[in-house]
Protein backbone atom coordinates (compact mmCIF):
# COMPACT_ATOMS: atom_id res chain seq x y z
CA UNK A 1 0.00 0.00 0.00
CA UNK A 2 0.90 3.67 -0.05
CA UNK A 3 1.95 3.57 3.61
CA UNK A 4 4.51 0.81 3.09
CA UNK A 5 5.60 -1.62 5.80
CA UNK A 6 6.60 -0.09 9.12
CA UNK A 7 10.02 -1.53 10.03
CA UNK A 8 11.06 0.91 12.77
CA UNK A 9 9.12 3.16 15.13
CA UNK A 10 10.17 5.01 18.25
CA UNK A 11 10.04 8.32 20.06
CA UNK A 12 13.34 10.00 20.81
CA UNK A 13 13.73 12.92 23.20
CA UNK A 14 12.69 15.35 20.44
CA UNK A 15 11.07 13.40 17.57
CA UNK A 16 8.67 10.64 16.63
CA UNK A 17 10.70 8.51 14.20
CA UNK A 18 9.40 5.96 11.70
CA UNK A 19 10.99 4.03 8.84
CA UNK A 20 8.75 2.49 6.18
CA UNK A 21 9.74 0.10 3.42
CA UNK A 22 8.52 -0.76 -0.10
CA UNK A 23 10.65 -3.58 -1.47
CA UNK A 24 14.23 -2.32 -1.13
CA UNK A 25 13.18 1.33 -0.84
CA UNK A 26 12.93 2.93 2.60
CA UNK A 27 11.61 6.30 3.82
CA UNK A 28 12.30 8.16 7.05
CA UNK A 29 9.27 10.01 8.44
CA UNK A 30 9.40 12.31 11.45
CA UNK A 31 6.69 13.61 13.74
CA UNK A 32 3.40 14.19 11.88
CA UNK A 33 4.57 11.96 9.05
CA UNK A 34 3.36 14.25 6.26
CA UNK A 35 6.81 14.92 4.86
CA UNK A 36 9.53 12.45 3.88
CA UNK A 37 12.80 13.36 5.57
CA UNK A 38 15.15 10.83 3.99
CA UNK A 39 14.98 8.12 1.37
CA UNK A 40 17.08 5.04 0.74
CA UNK A 41 17.23 3.63 -2.81
CA UNK A 42 19.97 0.96 -2.81
CA UNK A 43 19.17 0.04 -6.40
CA UNK A 44 19.22 3.59 -7.83
CA UNK A 45 21.88 6.27 -8.18
CA UNK A 46 19.55 9.20 -7.41
CA UNK A 47 16.91 9.65 -4.73
CA UNK A 48 14.15 10.67 -7.18
CA UNK A 49 13.33 13.46 -4.74
CA UNK A 50 14.19 17.00 -3.70
CA UNK A 51 17.55 15.86 -2.31
CA UNK A 52 18.92 15.36 -5.83
CA UNK A 53 18.84 19.14 -6.33
CA UNK A 54 21.58 19.57 -3.73
CA UNK A 55 23.91 17.97 -6.30
CA UNK A 56 23.62 21.14 -8.39
CA UNK A 57 25.38 23.30 -5.80
CA UNK A 58 28.93 22.89 -7.18
CA UNK A 59 27.70 24.15 -10.56
CA UNK A 60 27.18 27.58 -8.97
CA UNK A 61 30.75 27.84 -7.66
CA UNK A 62 33.68 29.67 -9.16
CA UNK A 63 35.62 26.54 -10.06
CA UNK A 64 36.46 25.98 -13.70
CA UNK A 65 35.03 22.48 -13.37
CA UNK A 66 32.28 21.57 -10.88
CA UNK A 67 33.69 19.78 -7.86
CA UNK A 68 33.13 19.46 -4.15
CA UNK A 69 36.23 19.04 -2.01
CA UNK A 70 34.26 18.84 1.21
CA UNK A 71 30.68 19.18 2.40
CA UNK A 72 29.02 20.38 5.59
CA UNK A 73 25.40 19.33 5.96
CA UNK A 74 23.27 21.07 8.60
CA UNK A 75 20.22 18.90 9.10
CA UNK A 76 21.48 15.44 8.23
CA UNK A 77 18.36 13.36 8.96
CA UNK A 78 19.06 9.86 7.60
CA UNK A 79 21.97 10.89 5.37
CA UNK A 80 20.37 11.03 1.92
CA UNK A 81 22.33 14.09 0.73
CA UNK A 82 25.60 12.71 2.06
CA UNK A 83 25.03 9.48 0.15
CA UNK A 84 24.27 11.33 -3.07
CA UNK A 85 27.43 13.42 -2.83
CA UNK A 86 29.52 10.33 -2.11
CA UNK A 87 28.08 8.51 -5.13
CA UNK A 88 28.35 11.46 -7.56
CA UNK A 89 31.40 13.43 -6.42
CA UNK A 90 33.46 10.68 -4.81
CA UNK A 91 34.64 10.06 -1.28
CA UNK A 92 34.93 13.71 -0.23
CA UNK A 93 34.98 14.47 3.51
CA UNK A 94 31.40 15.02 4.70
CA UNK A 95 30.41 16.34 8.11
CA UNK A 96 26.70 16.06 8.87
CA UNK A 97 25.24 17.85 11.89
CA UNK A 98 21.88 16.63 13.17
CA UNK A 99 20.21 17.64 16.43
CA UNK A 100 18.79 14.21 17.23
CA UNK A 101 21.39 11.45 17.80
CA UNK A 102 18.71 8.76 17.47
CA UNK A 103 17.98 9.89 13.90
CA UNK A 104 21.68 9.51 13.07
CA UNK A 105 21.62 5.98 14.50
CA UNK A 106 18.52 5.11 12.48
CA UNK A 107 20.29 6.41 9.37
CA UNK A 108 23.21 4.09 10.02
CA UNK A 109 21.05 1.08 10.90
CA UNK A 110 18.31 1.36 8.26
CA UNK A 111 19.34 3.85 5.54
CA UNK A 112 22.90 2.88 4.69
CA UNK A 113 24.51 5.98 6.25
CA UNK A 114 27.84 4.35 7.07
CA UNK A 115 30.24 5.64 4.43
CA UNK A 116 33.92 5.89 5.50
CA UNK A 117 34.05 9.57 4.43
CA UNK A 118 30.96 10.45 6.50
CA UNK A 119 31.21 12.00 9.96
CA UNK A 120 27.84 12.39 11.73
CA UNK A 121 27.68 14.86 14.61
CA UNK A 122 24.79 15.06 17.08
CA UNK A 123 24.50 18.79 17.81
CA UNK A 124 22.61 21.96 17.00
CA UNK A 125 23.95 23.10 13.64
CA UNK A 126 24.40 26.78 14.46
CA UNK A 127 26.00 26.17 17.84
CA UNK A 128 28.36 23.55 16.39
CA UNK A 129 29.44 25.82 13.55
CA UNK A 130 30.06 28.71 15.96
CA UNK A 131 32.43 26.46 17.91
CA UNK A 132 34.64 25.68 14.89
CA UNK A 133 37.99 27.39 14.41
CA UNK A 134 38.04 30.31 11.93
CA UNK A 135 40.15 28.35 9.43
CA UNK A 136 37.57 25.52 9.17
CA UNK A 137 35.96 26.11 5.78
CA UNK A 138 33.79 24.16 3.37
CA UNK A 139 33.27 24.27 -0.38
CA UNK A 140 29.61 23.30 -0.02
CA UNK A 141 27.42 24.03 3.00
CA UNK A 142 23.97 22.46 2.66
CA UNK A 143 21.15 23.44 5.00
CA UNK A 144 18.37 20.86 5.06
CA UNK A 145 16.66 21.74 8.32
CA UNK A 146 13.54 23.60 7.16
CA UNK A 147 10.27 21.73 6.76
CA UNK A 148 7.19 23.79 7.61
CA UNK A 149 5.86 24.07 10.22
CA UNK A 150 9.15 22.95 11.79
CA UNK A 151 11.54 25.78 10.84
CA UNK A 152 14.23 26.48 13.46
CA UNK A 153 14.15 30.28 13.62
CA UNK A 154 17.81 30.55 14.68
CA UNK A 155 18.81 28.96 11.35
CA UNK A 156 16.99 31.65 9.34
CA UNK A 157 18.65 34.87 10.52
CA UNK A 158 21.21 37.20 8.97
CA UNK A 159 23.52 36.35 11.87
CA UNK A 160 23.32 32.64 11.02
CA UNK A 161 24.13 33.24 7.37
CA UNK A 162 27.08 35.46 8.36
CA UNK A 163 28.37 32.55 10.43
CA UNK A 164 27.90 30.25 7.43
CA UNK A 165 29.75 32.74 5.23
CA UNK A 166 32.65 32.83 7.70
CA UNK A 167 33.12 29.08 7.21
CA UNK A 168 32.63 29.01 3.44
CA UNK A 169 35.63 28.76 1.14
CA UNK A 170 36.30 31.62 -1.26
CA UNK A 171 34.59 29.81 -4.14
CA UNK A 172 32.06 28.02 -1.94
CA UNK A 173 28.31 27.63 -2.31
CA UNK A 174 25.46 27.45 0.21
CA UNK A 175 22.47 25.28 -0.76
CA UNK A 176 19.19 25.45 1.18
CA UNK A 177 16.11 23.25 1.00
CA UNK A 178 12.93 25.17 1.89
CA UNK A 179 9.76 23.09 1.99
CA UNK A 180 6.49 24.66 0.91
CA UNK A 181 2.90 23.71 0.19
CA UNK A 182 1.61 23.95 -3.41
CA UNK A 183 0.38 27.52 -2.83
CA UNK A 184 2.53 28.88 0.02
CA UNK A 185 5.57 30.76 -1.33
CA UNK A 186 6.28 33.30 1.51
CA UNK A 187 8.73 31.00 3.35
CA UNK A 188 10.73 30.57 0.14
CA UNK A 189 10.68 34.31 -0.57
CA UNK A 190 11.73 35.19 2.98
CA UNK A 191 14.51 32.64 3.07
CA UNK A 192 15.85 33.95 -0.23
CA UNK A 193 15.85 37.57 0.93
CA UNK A 194 17.73 36.92 4.17
CA UNK A 195 20.89 35.29 2.75
CA UNK A 196 20.85 37.97 0.04
CA UNK A 197 21.93 40.37 2.78
CA UNK A 198 25.12 38.34 3.20
CA UNK A 199 25.96 36.69 -0.14
CA UNK A 200 26.53 38.42 -3.50
CA UNK A 201 23.99 36.29 -5.39
CA UNK A 202 21.01 34.07 -4.56
CA UNK A 203 19.28 31.70 -6.97
CA UNK A 204 15.89 30.07 -6.40
CA UNK A 205 15.22 26.71 -8.04
CA UNK A 206 11.57 25.69 -7.74
CA UNK A 207 10.83 22.00 -7.51
CA UNK A 208 7.05 21.53 -7.83
CA UNK A 209 6.96 18.12 -6.21
CA UNK A 210 5.26 14.94 -7.38
CA UNK A 211 2.12 15.29 -9.54
CA UNK A 212 -1.17 14.87 -7.78
CA UNK A 213 -2.79 11.51 -8.43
Amino acid sequence: GRTGTLIYEDESAVNYIAVRQWGSERHLNLNDGIGIHSVYHPGALLSNGIWDYFLLAPLFGAQTSPSAHNLLLIGAAGGTVAGLYTDIYGTLPITSVELDPQILQVGADYLGASWPNYTPVAADGRRWLAQQKPDVRYVIIAVDAYRPPYIPFHLTTVEFFRLVSDHLSEDGVVAINVGRTPTNFPPVDALAQTPAQVFPSVYVIDEPGPPHT
